[in-house]
């Protein structure tokens, strides 16, 4: 590629820009080790003032001609999970940060359309051919506005990462691209019920996909300090010859609803979401048997109601046995539910819950657990997690009432967490406590202005 190509000046400009940004916070901390200190510190989930000074940019941002970043994504409303969720957020966040925020879906309804424009988000539908899939028509040059030319192109892993790609290259390839990264395929593959015998081989290919995205982008995004390490560690040279940016997306902790929750009167409900055509990658097993020996610990326990979120529709019953026989008691009060694009239906589940498990054999990051945080939800969250190091990190002080070990080893985990659910369950009001703080103490260190910030400042 030639030193005068569109990606090469956009690294160029990358890199220009990050010596201004330097320079600023240089001379707001009076001399150039300073500013390095605090950015650092920043960085680290330390420094208390990041988000009052995330804010200050993002309206100097809105006073000025305002950024256009198109995203694309398969869904506005979460219907496959955890990765439509965060793009949601991610559009509103930026949206809020004054940035001109278009959403490319393959369809919306017009509670969808309502739900993004209520966000300040433009949702796009791709022109659909007879005869063409879904994603053939995100492939087509986006409906924006005559005249519109975006900023910057996001794309979603290997979901919608391709086509971010092809659309940045044929249509818009002076646009920065931002490749935000999920998950780790050698991570979670092996922990797939339909993985078979070539696990590995799929682990490989989706990790190159990720990988091959990642490496020619103006900037790789991975989704929490996890994610950041593999791509630290993995993530080779562009063609270009240099290594894409790295720029580490921490999902903000802003707080949903009131300070405080209350605990809901009538039988206690302990919940369990997510998707649930994975349910050894997610622990359901290990969940459903450290509640069988939470009830032998706790006289109350046999009141409790166990709700499982997240199945594909059809299968419900057939893991309701499961789960019953993972329990060991077919007395035992269990639901299990398909999972859910409402956003209300999930907002009310975890309004209900007196306590949210995520006991994941290993997560990218762990929206499940983030989202029961940022509700006030008492939670307990697998230490294999994004989130549970983003926690560590940022509020090491709630880690311990928040994070449990998952070692792969089910004499050690059962046990381990079946005495963590009775502890949370046999005082529930010390339990909404403690969530109370530790959702205040990451709100105040960790925000999405905060995550969006660090984008913008790219461009």
């Amino acid at each position: 590629m030639s030193n005068d190509s569109p990606r090469k000046r956009r690294w160029n400009i990358d890199h220009v820009a990050e010596d201004l940004d330097h320079a600023d916070k240089d001379a707001d901390h009076g001399d150039g080790s300073a500013g390095r200190a605090a950015e650092e510190s920043a960085r680290a989930g330390g420094d208390s003032g990041g988000a009052e000074r995330a804010a200050l940019r993002n309206g100097a941002r809105r006073a000025a001609a305002p950024k256009r970043v198109l995203v694309i994504a398969d869904e506005w409303f979460p219907a496959r999970g955890g990765l439509s969720s965060l793009n949601r957020h991610l559009c509103a966040a930026l949206a809020a940060a004054g940035a001109e925020v278009h959403c490319l879906v393959p369809g919306a309804s017009a509670e969808e359309r309502a739900d993004a424009a209520a966000s300040g988000v433009r949702l796009l539908e791709a022109r659909r051919s007879p005869g063409t899939s879904e994603r053939e028509a995100l492939m087509r040059r986006p409906p924006l506005p005559p005249g519109t030319e975006p900023d910057a192109v996001i794309g979603h892993g290997r979901v919608t990462g391709p086509i971010a790609n092809a659309v940045t290259e044929d249509h818009y390839p002076r646009a920065a691209r931002f490749h935000l990264v999920h998950m780790a395929p050698d991570e979670i593959e092996w922990y797939k019920l339909d993985g078979g015998n070539d696990a590995g081989l799929r682990a490989d290919t989706r990790s190159r996909i990720e990988l091959d995205l990642a490496r020619d982008a103006t900037a790789a995004v991975p989704v929490g300090p996890r994610l950041h390490g593999w791509l630290a560690r993995d993530l080779p040279a562009g063609r270009d010859g240099h290594r894409a940016r790295l720029i580490q997306l921490d999902p903000g902790f802003d707080m949903a609803g009131p300070p405080e929750r209350g605990i809901r009167a009538g039988r206690p409900l302990v919940m369990i979401m997510g998707r649930m055509d994975d349910v050894r990658l997610k622990g359901v097993d290990l969940a459903a048997r450290a509640i069988g020996r939470a009830r032998g610990l706790y006289a109350g326990a046999a009141d409790w109601e166990l709700l499982v979120r997240g199945t594909p529709a059809g299968t419900e019953q057939a893991l309701r046995t499961q789960v019953l026989g993972w329990i060991g008691d077919p007395s035992a009060s269990v639901t299990v539910r398909p999972y859910s694009a409402e956003t209300a239906a999930i907002q009310e589940d975890l309004d209900r819950a007196s306590l949210l498990l995520m006991p994941s054999l290993v997560e990218g990051y762990g929206l499940v657990g983030h989202e029961a945080i940022v509700n006030g939800t008492p939670a307990l969250i697998s230490a294999n997690s994004g989130l549970a190091e983003q926690v560590a990190k940022v509020a090491p002080d709630h880690a311990g009432a928040l994070v449990v070990p998952v070692r792969h080893r089910v004499e050690e985990d059962v046990p381990a967490w079946g005495h963590r659910i009775a502890a949370v369950m046999g005082d529930r009001e010390a339990a909404f406590a403690r969530a109370a703080r530790a959702r205040r103490a990451l709100a105040e260190k960790a925000s999405w202005a905060m995550a969006v910030d660090r984008l913008l400042t790219v461009l």
